[in-house]
């Protein structure tokens, strides 16, 4: 497996495991946010040996002092990212209100 993170030092952080026999088509893209303004997220193109390109994003979306409508914005914002892709995986932490936060 190829493992690729992010580099939050004092949060959590986004990893994404890929099996080797895919190809890394450009330098994984992370982002790390200071506010609410973004998710923390990471994301990786991929294609497979049939030259079938994907894109796999992880994403943590906040869950302290942030309301739903800025969660929502925050899934929006990667939706956005990756909109004029073919195939994409989304997975991560969606704080979705699970425990009342």
């Amino acid at each position: 497996m190829d493992i690729f993170e992010s580099e939050n030092s004092k949060e959590n952080d986004v990893l994404i495991a890929i099996s080797k026999k895919l190809k890394l088509k450009e330098t994984p893209v992370f982002c790390l946010s200071k506010d609410h303004s973004v998710p923390d997220f990471l994301e990786v193109k991929c294609e497979t040996k049939n030259n079938e390109k994907f894109v796999i994003v992880g994403m943590r979306i906040h869950a302290v002092n942030i309301k739903d409508s800025e969660k929502e914005n925050e899934f929006r914002f990667v939706l956005d990212k990756v909109k004029e892709e073919k195939n994409v995986i989304i997975c991560g932490d969606f704080n979705n209100n699970r425990r009342g936060f």
